[in-house]
C-alpha cells in the first residue's frame, strides 16, 4: 500500500513537471539570439551586425543605428515606443573593465536620429520620472548625472562624497525635485541621501556603522524600499520602505 501511494505521488509530480514545461512559450526571432540586444516584443528588435555595428529591424524597415571603428559592446534601454537609450563601450573586450565609461546616446527610432548625450557608466532609466541617471568621473571625483529624456537640456549633477572611484551608487528618481541615492563617507561606510534639486542641497537619510553592511535600493510606483544586509558576528537582513 505504501509503495502504491509513493508510485502515485511520483506519477503526479512527473505529470506536473511535464505540464509546467508545456506552458512555457518559445521565444522566436529572425535574428541570431546571440546577437540580440533588445526585443521590445512590439516588432522592434535591436541586434549586433558584425562586431562594431548596432542595427534594428521592424516590420517594414531596418536601419543601422551606430557603427564604430573597433569592436564594441552595445546596450539598449527602451524609454518608449520611439525613444531608446544606447550605450557604447569601444574596445570593451580588449580593455575589459566593469567601470569603463560608455558613450551614451538617445536614439529616436521614428526619425532615425541619434544624439550623443554624455559619457558615463551604468545608465539607468527611471520610468516614473522620465529621467536617466549614470555615474561619471571628473578630476578624480564622482558625480551622478541626471538627464530628462523629454528635454536633453534639463540636466544636473549630484557630487558624491566618496573617494572610492570604483564605487557605483544606486539611484531612485520619482520626479525632478527629489533624488534618492547611496554614497560612502571617508571611512567607507555606506549611507542613503536625498538630493533636493531645487535647493541644491543633500540630506542624510540613513547611515551604516560598519563597512560590512550592504545596501540595495528599489522602488514601485509609490514607495522606495531599502534592503540592509550585514555579514559579521551579528549578521542581519532588514527591509524598510519610504513613502
Amino acid at each position: 500500500m505504501a509503495f502504491t501511494k509513493a508510485l502515485l505521488l511520483i506519477l503526479i509530480l512527473s505529470n506536473s513537471l511535464v505540464m509546467a514545461r508545456t506552458k512555457l512559450l518559445e521565444f522566436s526571432t529572425r535574428q541570431n539570439v546571440h546577437n540580440l540586444k533588445l526585443d521590445s516584443l512590439t516588432g522592434v528588435t535591436f541586434y549586433l551586425k558584425g562586431k562594431n555595428t548596432l542595427a534594428y529591424s521592424a516590420k517594414n524597415r531596418a536601419n543601422v543605428v551606430i557603427e564604430k571603428k573597433s569592436n564594441s559592446e552595445f546596450d539598449v534601454i527602451k524609454v518608449n515606443d520611439d525613444l531608446y537609450i544606447i550605450s557604447v563601450k569601444e574596445n570593451h573586450f580588449k580593455n575589459f573593465s566593469f567601470f569603463q565609461d560608455s558613450e551614451i546616446y538617445f536614439y529616436n527610432i521614428k526619425s532615425n536620429e541619434l544624439n550623443f548625450i554624455s559619457k558615463g557608466s551604468y545608465p539607468k532609466f527611471h520610468k516614473k520620472s522620465g529621467y536617466i541617471s549614470f555615474t561619471k568621473e571628473d578630476k578624480d571625483k564622482l558625480f551622478i548625472e541626471v538627464i530628462n529624456t523629454r528635454n536633453y537640456l534639463d540636466r544636473f549633477q549630484i557630487p558624491l562624497k566618496t573617494r572610492d572611484l570604483l564605487y557605483r551608487p544606486q539611484t531612485i528618481i520619482f520626479d525632478d525635485s527629489l533624488i534618492y541615492f547611496t554614497d560612502r563617507n571617508k571611512d567607507f561606510y555606506e549611507y542613503v541621501s536625498i538630493y533636493n534639486n531645487r535647493s541644491k542641497k543633500q540630506f542624510l537619510l540613513h547611515e551604516f556603522d560598519t563597512t560590512n553592511s550592504k545596501l540595495s535600493l528599489t522602488s514601485d510606483n509609490e514607495r522606495i524600499y531599502i534592503l540592509e544586509t550585514a555579514i559579521s558576528n551579528k549578521s542581519y537582513v532588514q527591509l524598510s520602505s519610504l513613502e
